[in-house]
């Protein structure tokens, strides 16, 4: 009898994914049963499902959609918030006890900080996969850390430096995806140079985000590679006033 087959599965929310998706002890990933209607007013319901997880460097990662945007999520940070509540700090790591990066059952999972998973790695003989180039200084779970701490919007890119003793451009490097490309996290896009000008399409989607969808300025400036008060001025027309919902090309 397999392991698995003597504990009860239990599904917690996905934080900031409530009501769409959920994880379990076991470590499982799966969409929830969802109701929609279609643009001529049509109801309808999705059956959720328990999703495939992909394999990057040993770590399992799971793509998460909202508003036709797909967001890559490692499984282990996921299932360490849901069974062990919110990280003590945003430096720490969700950790597996065991070294196996694919062993994402509740109990092999909590929260360390970069320390102790280095005390980890060598205590089990292990090493990061993210870091067999010789030249690399950080770990894969660090890489998709920064990651998500620079999306959230919480952490600047030379306070990441500074903590992880790197340089600020190899912390931009990361977070804008020019290194570590295989690797999982949110991948924030490179902000346009202020002279770049939006398109009109692109203005009209913005507002037409603002006003319809609820999305909030400063996603909005995330998706169009603009600061959030940039896309300030567009949404409420103090910027692009010639941009009409009609015309305007």
């Amino acid at each position: 009898m397999h392991d698995d087959e003597l504990v009860t599965e239990e599904w917690r929310p996905v934080y900031g994914w409530v009501g769409l998706y959920s994880v379990s002890n076991l470590g499982r990933v799966r969409s929830e049963d969802r109701l929609f209607v279609d643009s001529i007013g049509r109801k309808g319901s999705i059956r959720g499902r328990v999703l495939a997880p992909a394999v990057q460097r040993g770590y399992l990662l799971v793509g998460l959609s909202r508003h036709s945007k797909r967001v890559t999520h490692s499984v282990h940070r996921m299932v360490c918030r849901a069974f062990h509540g919110p990280p003590p700090s945003a430096s720490h790591h969700a950790c597996h006890n065991d070294g196996d990066k694919r062993n994402n059952r509740a109990t092999n999972l909590r929260w360390a900080t970069a320390r102790e998973n280095v005390q980890d790695n060598v205590r089990l003989g292990t090493v990061a996969r993210g870091a067999r180039n010789g030249g690399a200084v950080l770990t894969e779970e660090q890489t998709i850390a920064i990651r998500e701490r620079y999306a959230a919007g919480a952490e600047s890119i030379r306070k990441l430096a500074r903590e992880h003793g790197v340089h600020a451009a190899t912390i931009s490097s990361i977070v804008h995806g020019k290194t570590w490309k295989t690797t999982g996290g949110p991948v924030t896009p490179v902000r346009r140079p202020i002279q770049s000008k939006l398109t009109p399409s692109e203005v009209r989607e913005m507002r037409r985000l603002y006003r319809d969808a609820r999305v909030s300025q400063s996603e909005i400036g995330r998706r169009f590679g603009v600061s959030q008060g940039a896309a300030r001025k567009v949404v409420i027309g103090e910027t692009y006033k010639w941009v009409t919902n009609r015309g305007g090309e």
